[in-house]
């Protein structure tokens, strides 16, 4: 069981459920496919909420330019090699994959779906040229951003065929699913509320740290510092001390041109802040400050420490790490 249940929109995605199915259909073409042809749906929809009955047009063209077969789908009437003529309701669970080949073949000799001119052989091949499978619907809604309707289409297609007594199928539809869900970066679609909050707050830590440690690498190259406040990296400014003066001391913090000819560099990360000046510990006499993050992790670690925020003092450590593991510069 797969894509639109009924006339209604899914929750999270399309407002029009036409609009879902015109998409599909564009999305859902077996690659394999040999078929060419255009079949023109006529969907007869009854008056609801206010609104008159109409008809509404599905035009599903494949053509194969070459050796690759495309589909053009749209919401009009054209001219096609096979009109098929149904109520909405039997069009969805014929859209749907819900009605077996028998069933279907039933009504259209029974008249519930009118063919023209019998053209029931293009009307299969259209049929057998899609993948209605519950795997391609899964990438279908994830490629369209709906991981919410999504998770609703893999837990009833699952519990279905649990309820019908076949453990072994839905355990392997489960495994399918979910390598489908990690391919597109989405927590498993079984798992519960709390359970799924946590791998999501886990993946944008992930993402967040490896954003931090690009950030503060990019600017220690540039020779600035990365300002975790700002989120943004600051100019760096040189200050010069006597060499051997505490760093309480009131020449600790002399302005960047004085003129010590035995000072000892010191990085200050953004004059504008109130950042401590802290000395390069990889400067040695007179030679400019090794552009390493170290002012940059200094200054996340000493925030974190300062309000508590356990995750920026947990970065801190990470890039830490990072800084004593890269290349010494040439």
């Amino acid at each position: 069981t797969a894509g639109a249940m009924s006339g209604e929109a899914p929750s999270d995605g399309y407002e029009d459920p036409f609009e879902e199915a015109r998409d599909f259909f564009e999305f859902g073409l077996h690659e394999s496919s040999r078929f060419s042809g255009t079949v023109v749906f006529w969907v007869s929809v009854p008056a609801t909420g206010g609104k008159p009955a109409r008809m509404q047009y599905l035009t599903v063209a494949v053509r194969k330019p070459g050796t690759v077969p495309r589909v053009q789908a749209s919401l009009t009437k054209q001219k096609g090699e096979c009109i098929a003529e149904m109520s909405d309701s039997v069009f969805f669970k014929v859209y749907s994959g819900k009605l077996p080949t028998s069933e279907v073949v039933a009504l259209c000799l029974g008249g519930t779906i009118k063919v023209h001119w019998l053209r029931y052989d293009v009307l299969k091949g259209l049929a057998d040229a899609m993948d209605f499978s519950v795997q391609r619907w899964a990438r279908f809604y994830l490629t369209k951003g709906m991981p919410r309707r999504c998770r609703q289409l893999a837990t009833e297609a699952v519990g279905e065929l649990r309820a019908a007594g076949s453990e072994e199928e839905a355990e392997s539809l489960t495994r399918d699913l979910d390598r489908i869900a990690a391919e597109f970066g989405t927590a498993s679609f079984f798992l519960d509320d709390e359970a799924r909050d946590a791998a999501q707050r886990e993946k944008e830590d992930a993402e967040e740290d490896a954003e931090d440690a690009a950030a503060a690498a990019a600017a220690a190259q540039s020779g600035d510092d990365y300002d975790p406040r700002t989120d943004r990296a600051e100019p760096r400014l040189v200050r010069w001390r006597p060499r051997g003066a505490s760093l309480d001391s009131p020449g600790a913090g002399a302005a960047a041109g004085t003129s010590e000819a035995e000072g000892a560099p010191v990085a200050d990360p953004a004059g504008s802040h109130a950042a401590p000046i802290l000395p390069d510990p990889s400067s040695v006499a007179g030679a400019p400050p090794t552009p390493l993050p170290r002012a940059a992790i200094h200054s996340l670690a000493t925030l974190g420490a300062a309000t508590g925020n356990a995750q920026w003092m947990r970065r801190s450590a990470r890039l830490a790490l990072l800084a004593a593991l890269a290349p010494p510069p040439p």
